[in-house]
């Protein structure tokens, strides 16, 4: 579904608890900089549109525009920095994903103050 943000069903480590996988929203819980590493796997010959929002604006996509029958896994890394209280999710704009296993991920980490 476009629009709204992707849950992610495997949370591996959540140590500060800042995501929430019945949402797919993090909320920061400590200021600073931060990495964010999100993907797409588009839905073969569609043209999808994957991505990052920090408190509801864009903040970088993946685009894919591919030939019918094929398709092809990105992966983008984005520095930003965060306030305590903001929030970070990934969003489907436009097109489809394919949701097998393991083939979409998000992850983060506090880089530094």
């Amino acid at each position: 579904m476009t629009g709204v943000p992707f849950v992610f069903d495997q949370v591996i480590l959540n140590r500060e608890e800042g995501y929430n996988s019945t949402t797919g929203i993090f909320t920061c819980p400590i200021q600073g900089v931060y990495s964010f590493v999100y993907s797409s796997f588009p839905g073969k010959g569609i043209a999808t549109s994957v991505t990052l929002m920090k408190n509801n604006v864009e903040v970088s996509s993946i685009y894919s525009n591919l030939p019918e029958g094929s398709t092809q896994f990105s992966e983008r890394t984005d520095l930003i920095f965060l306030e305590k209280g903001d929030n970070v999710s990934v969003q489907l704009k436009k097109g489809a994903v394919l949701r097998q296993a393991a083939s979409l991920n998000f992850h983060g980490y506090r880089v530094s103050d």
